[in-house]
């Protein structure tokens, strides 16, 4: 590799008349720690791959520095400052890929950035809602560290192995899915529950305009349970799910991750 690059080194430089004698391509220092060496595990570009395990995950001074992030925010506090929460975000945005689960919480926490109620334009409100998030947050990176790493093949949609439909209406919601794995297929699963009565009259309508829920909120559900539902019966690693709605808000909500408003049950949903 080292002698590879030495040559294109000799080839280029004729290139760049006037320009100083350059670094060596390859520096020792990088070679000492692992480069241009084969091994299946490495670190690279800030995430470590196992290729045997099929895992990512982040380093040790990565997870370090997300748990100070995290435990420089205690629940008892109330705000903190804009520049402080965008390096918060970003951080944690850049950190959101080795894990999935947190898409969904990204929601509360921009929201509280672009609307700042406090009155003062340099400070950040945080809310028991936002701290609540931020809890969620350093749980799922707490266990992708020490228990469960990511699955490289969860990252990256395939053809999906599970079919099915779900649909939801002020009496209750339901769902069917239609699974096939590496061994054959199982019976379809079937499902259904209830809404209580009292989030029934809740549900806006032209009989209740003054209602709370919307009936996209149900839909939101139907899918959130049905996929719950899905892994209490399958091990859904490494699967890929496709489910069909009829409701457009739930499709875009369930895709995206995320709503612009912390207003109503969606938010807390995602």
């Amino acid at each position: 590799m080292r002698g590879m690059l030495c040559t294109l080194d000799r080839i280029f430089r004729p290139l760049l008349p006037g320009k100083p004698f350059r670094q060596e391509p390859t520096l020792e220092k990088k070679l000492a720690k692992g480069d241009a060496a084969w091994s299946t595990r490495k670190t690279i570009l800030g995430w470590v791959i196992d290729t045997v395990n099929g895992t990512l995950e982040l380093p040790d001074h990565r997870f370090d520095r997300l748990c100070q992030l995290l435990d420089n925010i205690p629940p008892t506090q109330q705000r903190v400052g804009v520049r402080a929460w965008q390096k918060v975000l970003g951080e944690l945005r850049s950190m959101s890929l080795a894990i999935p689960g947190s898409r969904g919480l990204f929601s509360m926490l921009q929201h509280a950035l672009r609307y700042n109620h406090t009155g003062r334009p340099h400070r950040v409100q945080l809310t028991a809602a936002v701290h609540t998030f931020l809890h969620d947050f350093r749980q799922l990176a707490t266990a992708l560290h020490t228990t469960r790493p990511t699955r490289i093949a969860e990252l990256v949609a395939r053809q999906p192995t599970v079919l099915g439909a779900t649909d939801a209406l002020v009496q209750g919601m339901g769902g069917v899915a239609f699974v096939h794995l590496a061994h054959g297929s199982v019976s379809p699963i079937v499902w259904r529950a209830p809404f209580a009565p009292k989030t029934q009259a809740c549900l806006i309508s032209w009989e209740n305009p003054r209602g709370t829920i919307t009936n996209s909120d149900l839909e939101l559900a139907a899918t959130i349970v049905h996929h719950d539902v899905l892994a209490r019966y399958i091990d859904l690693a490494e699967h890929t799910i496709q489910s069909l709605h009829d409701n457009t808000p739930g499709v875009y909500w369930q895709r995206k991750g995320s709503v612009t408003t912390t207003e109503g049950l969606a938010a807390f949903l995602r």
